[in-house]
């Protein structure tokens, strides 16, 4: 009751006797079988999208190992089948000239972003800050593509809701474990993709977009 549906998705549930008084933005299968804002009929109840129109910027390194490629690819695969735009650039696809605005403009008109941090960068042997008493030894250490930082970054400034799928090495940058902010939601690469629309952070973030 006085519920905003706005974004709301059902699948398969059953509402026989199910109150939608006052509730705003409901989905077509549910407003058509209301009477007085009751919903009366006992067959399972799927919608569809109602975030149509609705992009999503896919920050992406220009080329991908093929595991790497076909996490993307699967995110890409459920966000369009609920309705969303899916922005996914590859290398081939971005301008001679001008590549910073093309991104501003895609970021502009989107609702949300994922930020990918796959590996990218491999350090044998090096040194962040050198010469000052944070001197850190990276021999080993994994970086994803320095496009991520520009891109979340372009993001943040517009209040975009952000959401990092990111390999458990890759943990320096905007991956850092230890930033926090309240529209951005962190996941791991390695989680089963398959159960990705029951984890808890995928809806939240999902939900301010």
């Amino acid at each position: 009751m006085g519920t905003d549906l706005t974004n709301v998705h059902f699948k398969n549930v059953q509402l026989n006797g199910a109150s939608f008084i006052n509730a705003i933005n409901i989905p077509i299968e549910i407003e058509e079988k209301l009477v007085d804002g009751i919903f009366y009929s006992s067959e399972c109840v799927t919608t569809s999208s109602t975030q149509k129109g609705k992009a999503i910027f896919f920050s992406l390194p220009g080329m991908m190992a093929k595991n790497d490629e076909l996490i993307a690819k699967e995110y890409k695969r459920i966000l369009e089948n609920r309705g969303f735009e899916v922005i996914y650039y590859i290398k081939d696809d971005y301008p001679r000239y001008g590549q910073f605005n093309k991104i501003r403009e895609s970021i502009m008109r989107s609702s949300g972003v994922v930020a990918f941090g796959f590996k990218q960068i491999n350090i044998v042997n090096g040194i962040y800050r050198p010469r000052t008493n944070k001197e850190e030894i990276l021999d080993g250490k994994w970086l994803s593509t320095p496009w991520s930082e520009v891109e979340v970054g372009m993001a943040l400034m517009k209040g975009l809701p952000i959401l990092l799928v990111h390999d458990e090495e890759i943990n320096r940058g905007v991956f850092d474990d230890n930033l926090n902010e309240c529209f951005v939601g962190k996941l791991s690469s390695c989680i089963d993709i398959r159960n990705i629309e029951r984890n808890h952070v995928f809806d939240e973030w999902l939900s301010k977009v």
